[in-house]
């Protein structure tokens, strides 16, 4: 499913579905990807994108709905997996 708070663009699905939504529906180009450490999403940066995106069929939620959804991600998990220590607990960069 994707999924955008109105700014930004994920899948709940995989990178293979946001990609080809985002390239094939949005007409993005794929190097617009941002790729931050378990939460890849496209920005959608103008008020035209946002609508162009709720057209293709995007789910529009709310800032929390959206932070809840992106911590299902695959790619959130496989990031946590690596952030926590051994008792279990997030570590935290400094």
């Amino acid at each position: 499913m994707i999924i955008t708070d109105g700014v930004h663009l994920i899948s709940t699905t995989s990178l293979d579905e946001l990609h080809a939504f985002a390239v094939q529906k949005l007409g993005f180009k794929k190097t617009w990807l941002h790729e931050t450490p378990g939460r890849p999403h496209y920005d959608l940066t103008t008020p035209n994108a946002k609508k162009r995106a709720l057209r293709a069929g995007a789910k529009l939620v709310d800032k929390r709905e959206f932070v809840r959804y992106l911590q299902q991600t695959p790619e959130y998990q496989e990031w946590l997996k690596h952030k926590k220590n051994k008792k279990g607990e997030v570590k935290i960069d400094d």
